[in-house]
């Protein structure tokens, strides 16, 4: 038996994957929608990627891996507890709208460019929804090696290649689901939808040690996302929905020795 992490889901065939899928989208009318704050509080506050940054030791530097828009630099101060001791370090292929939050910043491709921060170790590394857009793990493991400090920890979530058979986007709203990447092929910028073994082996041919791994599934916070999607039509809120209700993503955390 596998000890990598699984859902029922899984092992459903394709068509009637889809059938579930998108009859639990639609349910939704007749039901108490919860207020939209406390499920956004909610699910940051469960999430993870959030429960690693919460948790890291006071005054940590951060390395943020495909930093995006800088969103990461909301959980600075929020949910609680306030983080804003934590230092940010952004790495992208461009300049975030929130990168003004960050205490510094490299940017390029990723696979091309060295982007090294003048030699800079960080305490710790999120690499959320980044290696996906890899044509290989091995830069991506190697360079973390490099930028962490011994002991230092890293914290990745990626797509679970189960995500290539979940229903589109447009599946979804066509059902009434305002979505935005559901099936792992939405995003043309996709590569390879990495299996955990795949990963995990990576990681500990650089020399980490693996602390934690799982899929992020959330079946209450689903339904109640769901309902707060369809309420307010929020594609972020659905797409979590999606997310949380499936196990889309796949995390794991791994310390360099």
């Amino acid at each position: 038996m596998s000890i990598f992490p699984s859902l029922p889901a899984d092992a459903m065939d394709e068509k009637a994957l889809a059938e579930e899928l998108l009859a639990w989208a639609t349910d939704w009318e007749g039901h108490e929608v919860p207020a939209r704050e406390m499920v956004e509080v909610a699910y940051h506050t469960v999430s993870p990627r959030s429960v690693f940054l919460k948790n890291l030791p006071q005054g940590s530097s951060v390395l943020d891996l495909g930093a995006g828009d800088g969103g990461l630099s909301n959980y600075l101060a929020w949910p609680a507890p306030d983080r804003s001791d934590l230092s940010l370090y952004a790495l992208s292929l461009s300049e975030g709208a929130l990168f003004d939050r960050y205490a510094g910043m490299e940017l390029g491709d990723f696979e091309k460019a060295p982007m090294d921060f003048g030699g800079r170790q960080f305490d710790a590394a999120i690499c959320a929804h980044f290696i996906e857009h890899m044509h290989g793990l091995d830069r991506t493991v190697e360079y973390l090696r490099e930028r962490l400090k011994p002991g230092g920890r890293v914290y990745i979530e990626w797509p679970h290649p189960a995500s290539g058979r979940f229903p589109t986007r447009h599946d979804f709203i066509g059902n009434g689901l305002p979505t935005s990447t559901t099936n792992f092929h939405d995003d043309p910028t996709h590569v390879e939808a990495w299996s955990m073994e795949q990963v995990t082996d990576a990681l500990k041919a650089q020399g980490f040690a693996l602390e934690a791994m799982g899929r992020i599934h959330l079946p209450w916070l689903a339904d109640a996302l769901k309902l707060v999607a369809h309420r307010h039509n929020d594609i972020t809120c659905g797409t979590f929905a999606v997310w949380c209700k499936a196990g889309f993503a796949q995390y794991l955390v791994a310390s360099r020795r």
